[in-house]
């Protein structure tokens, strides 16, 4: 089979290897997609593994947001057949035609559905779809709040689809690409701001009647994205919640003064807060099934396997209308 190897910082070789003969508790998929995601763009720039900074080992092997089909499976492993479409968390490297499940490690038991037959096997990318599931599930948002979402990339507009099927009062939209934030509107959202044009803080004060807003939602991964939440949030009892899911990845200066006086409490919704993240996944892909995220608009570019590089130089620098690339393999 063929895969991609990171062989030193922005390159990768795209290599044969031997496919693999599965074990009796592991299972066989045959990769369709695989997504680009940011968290792996450290790794790919060489500046280390995310959260961590610890150096890279060469050659790596990328790849965590797989959806593909059963291609053979070991006689201990229940639940799945060949011709089975499945996505989820927990596969091998997924940059590669076929990666291999492994149910027998006590330490790291993968997370594994079925996805919808109703939806492209290539767009069922479970892993982020089941994050934004949990950011929004833990995120504290009641009927009727005012909610504010910084960031209408991927992740973004994925909360704000799942935001609007909650038929909140205001969902606040916030970015610097027009495209983006009109794909926003018809996904759910009621106001619009562009960051580079709009006075976001008064705009909310405006639409919000004074009372800013009650959820927050930071998706930049940016200082000026902490900034923004914690001049929009508000002042009074109970405290407002600014929810950071954004890739925080490296040392830099945040201004945290607006949240003495504010007082907001502040959540981290990464992936490992859920405390049921199967069911989180259970939940993202009947979510898909049923249509309330339009896949096939947020997934915007594909790459070939032998393109991967190509796919990272996008998420490095998005190209006009780049919101979300996958690896078809």
């Amino acid at each position: 089979m063929k895969s991609a190897f990171l062989v030193e910082s922005r390159k990768f070789e795209i290599r044969e290897v031997e496919l693999p003969a599965i074990r009796p508790t592991e299972m066989l998929v045959r990769i369709k997609s695989c997504g680009l995601c940011h968290s792996e763009l450290g790794r790919y720039l060489g500046k280390g593994t995310l959260w961590t900074g610890q150096p890279l080992r060469y050659p790596d092997r990328l790849g965590h947001e797989p959806a593909g089909v059963v291609e053979e499976v070991g006689k201990e492993v229940v639940g799945f057949e060949p011709g089975d479409k499945v996505t989820g968390m927990g596969f091998g490297p997924s940059f590669s035609e076929y990666a291999v499940v492994d149910f027998g490690n006590p330490r790291r038991v993968p997370m594994v559905v079925k996805a919808p037959d109703n939806v492209p096997i290539e767009l069922c990318i479970g892993e982020p779809i089941k994050c934004c599931t949990t950011i929004v599930r833990y995120s504290q948002v009641k009927f009727g709040d005012y909610v504010f979402v910084a960031g209408c990339g991927f992740m973004g507009l994925l909360v704000i689809a799942n935001l609007a099927s909650r038929g909140l009062s205001e969902i606040i939209a916030c970015d610097l690409i027009d495209e983006r934030l009109q794909l926003a509107k018809e996904l759910g959202a009621t106001i619009t701001l562009h960051a580079g044009r709009d006075d976001v803080v008064k705009e909310v004060e405006a639409a919000t009647n004074g009372r800013m807003c009650d959820v927050a939602f930071e998706g930049i991964g940016r200082p000026a994205g902490v900034s923004l939440t914690s001049r929009i949030i508000k002042n009074s009892p109970p405290p407002g919640v600014i929810i950071l899911y954004g890739y925080h990845a490296w040392p830099d200066t945040y201004d945290l003064s607006m949240w003495g006086p504010k007082a907001p409490l502040v959540v981290s919704l990464h992936p490992a807060y859920s405390p049921d993240q199967m069911r989180d996944l259970e939940i993202a892909m009947s979510a898909v099934g049923k249509g309330h995220y339009p896949l096939e608009r947020l997934i915007t570019h594909r790459y070939r396997l032998e393109e991967v590089g190509l796919g990272f130089e996008a998420l490095e620098k998005p190209p006009e209308g780049f919101i979300k690339g996958i690896v078809t393999p």
